[in-house]
């Protein structure tokens, strides 16, 4: 087998489990946008290869965990991928997860990674399955007990509605689950709406209605409310939902008001709709996919889309493209080839159909190519400027970059610092730093200077400034912006607060503001009974035994309560008295309790409690501490 990239071949032979390919003798005056990332390599440079029992009919998905990691799944494995490239070895104990028997026909169809890191896979062909895995691979056992929930039919697409609940299309319809994969009876007809069709793809509008394409070839849009109901005054509307003749679904993605999908109408590639059904732009223009089978895409930040499926090579058989639009429309010169990325796998199938664009910019590639599933990796485009902190650690991989001041002593400061970094082969000039609608100027202050020009290669210090200027949680923004117009601005979390008299206490007492170990709540680490928040309370030492914290005396008919309480944590703490006639009727704080605060100093109050001693003649006192 070869591989051609752009002119240039490389042998490449298969192997029972990989492709074993070398792309590392491919000349390359510099990186450029749609190159194949030699950072990523397992079985070449930009390159991810496993032998997975697929077919033409199978289908490659993915998902990108927000850490950098990349689960993928086609035929009947699926892996989850470092970013290096590599299997993850802490995935399941070696990084894949199969599907078996192979006899039965079974194919993963569509996976997705849920917001709390664990998955969820959908197969199709004998006993269809839909399956849910812990982070690290292990069955998830809170998911209809054993991480599988047996499907009514064979499934097309996966997708997870804002409120956690799971849908899948399948032969004749969808059907919703629970997060706990029990079936939500209360959408469609006990859990399942019926329709004419297979359902190809499913977006998920925010209130539960839904868009979904149905039918194998030259399908149509639909739309169902909440409730799994069709909603009949929509539109139908044609849509390019399968790759030729070769079962591979389109997909469809919601943004911001608008929902984008894939379509066929003299060579366009993708159109855009309202959820009411009115087709508006043809994003890219005619002849953009001249050629090729648009399979599917993803959109970048700067809002230009990159599109994924096959053409027609030169041995007769299906080759990989990969092309990316301008938001003004047509192919983005700067990309690859004049816009288009052409890979040749040889005298074999291969079919892309699945992207995702990372949070650096890189794009990676899901493919189904002979019997092998593969993931690419291509270059975006360098950022002008990166948000490192600390120095060499790009914010731009972490899902919402934010810095966090902690808490701050009243009247002091705390600062931080990032780095502003040129990573692009030219100079930078007119950087800026934009202040958000919230935060006070007075609490947080960029007190750095911006220069005005930042070198190839150079890094200047961003430092910020949090001064609480009064108690509770801090927020502001700032957006980083550079010279290149077509650079989105970074957007910085600024977080922290005020510190409390409990992280007073803490500091104090162990060192550190942080409630850990030692220094939680709950813990007693001078083993005398009191836990630190009673200790906190109380005004006593958190290391040292401490007597009883209280007495009591009986004077004639009056019982006497009598405790010390820190004044600092009168703020935090309520501090409830309770009585009990008898142990056995419970507690209560109605009976005439009085306090009266009798002595004081700098830090303490002590107080008096007094209480009728009962009818019985005694009475059970208690003090009670809780946060507020």
């Amino acid at each position: 087998m070869e591989v051609k990239t752009q002119g240039i071949t490389t042998a490449m032979r298969p192997s029972a489990a990989f492709f074993i390919a070398s792309l590392a003798a491919l000349p390359r005056i510099h990186a450029a946008p749609g190159d194949l990332d030699p950072s990523f390599s397992w079985t070449g440079p930009g390159m991810f290869s496993v032998n997975a029992n697929a077919d033409m009919y199978s289908v490659a998905s993915l998902a990108l965990q927000p850490d950098g990691k990349i689960v993928a799944a086609g035929g009947t494995r699926l892996v989850r991928i470092l970013p290096d490239g590599t299997l993850d070895p802490d995935f399941n104990s070696g990084g894949i997860i199969n599907l078996t028997p192979q006899a039965s026909g079974q194919k993963w169809q569509d996976v997705e990674v849920q917001p709390d890191g664990k998955i969820i896979a959908c197969s199709t062909g004998a006993n269809p399955s839909l399956r849910r895995w812990n982070s690290d691979g292990t069955p998830d056992t809170s998911f209809n007990g054993n991480g599988v929930v047996a499907l009514p039919s064979n499934s097309f697409d996966l997708t997870l509605d804002k409120s956690g609940r799971i849908l899948v299309g399948l032969n004749s319809g969808i059907v919703r689950y629970m997060a706990t994969g029990e079936i939500d009876p209360t959408f469609g007809n006990g859990g399942i709406a019926l329709l004419a069709y297979p359902v190809i793809s499913v977006a998920s509008i925010a209130g539960g209605s839904l868009i979904v394409a149905v039918s194998p070839y030259s399908g149509t849009l639909k739309k169902l409310d909440a409730d799994g109901i069709e909603d009949l005054s929509f539109p139908e509307t044609p849509v390019r939902t399968m790759g030729g003749s070769y079962s591979t679904p389109m997909n469809m993605a919601i943004i911001g008001s608008r929902l984008i999908y894939c379509r066929v109408a003299g060579q366009s590639c993708l159109w855009t709709m309202d959820f009411d059904g009115i087709v508006g732009t043809d994003i890219g223009g005619e002849g953009v996919c001249g050629g090729s089978s648009l399979l599917g895409f993803a959109m970048q930040r700067d809002g230009k889309p990159v599109i994924v499926g096959s053409i027609d090579g030169n041995s007769g058989l299906p080759d990989i493209t990969i092309r990316r639009i301008r938001p003004e429309g047509g192919l983005d010169q700067s990309f690859a080839n004049m816009g288009t990325k052409t890979i040749d796998f040889g005298n074999v199938r291969s079919f892309a159909t699945r992207a995702a664009v990372q949070r650096d910019g890189k794009i990676v590639v899901a493919v189904i190519s002979d019997a092998s599933l593969v993931v690419l990796r291509l270059l975006g485009d360098d950022p002008d400027i990166t948000v490192e902190h600390p120095l060499g650690t790009n914010l731009a991989a972490v899902p919402a970059p934010t810095i966090d001041f902690g808490p701050v002593v009243a009247g002091q400061s705390q600062t931080r610092t990032v780095y502003l970094s040129n990573r692009s082969p030219a100079d930078l000039e007119g950087l800026q730093v934009v202040r958000g609608t919230s935060g006070t100027p007075s609490e947080f202050a960029v007190v750095s200077e911006i220069p005005a020009t930042v070198a190839t290669g150079e890094s200047v210090p961003l430092t910020v400034v949090l001064t609480p200027s009064s108690p509770g949680q801090k927020s502001a923004t700032l957006a980083i912006q550079s010279n290149d117009p077509d650079e989105s601005p970074f957007s910085l979390s600024l977080t922290g607060r005020q510190a409390t008299a409990t992280d007073l206490w803490r500091q104090r007492y162990f060192g550190s503001m942080d409630e850990t170990g030692a220094a939680e709540d709950q813990s007693d680490p001078d083993a005398d009974g009191i836990p630190n928040l009673v200790e906190f309370a109380l005004g006593s030492h958190p290391k040292e035994s401490t007597p009883a914290p209280g007495t009591m005396v009986r004077n004639g008919s009056t019982l006497e309560f009598t405790y010390w309480r820190s004044k600092a944590a009168l703020g935090e703490i309520a501090f409830v008295r309770e009585f009990s006639q008898s142990l056995a009727e419970g507690w209560s704080q109605i009976g005439g309790m009085v306090e009266t605060i009798v002595e004081e100093t700098p830090e303490l109050q002590k107080v008096l409690v007094t209480t009728p001693a009962g009818t019985a003649g005694r009475r059970f006192i208690r003090l009670r501490v809780t946060r507020r």
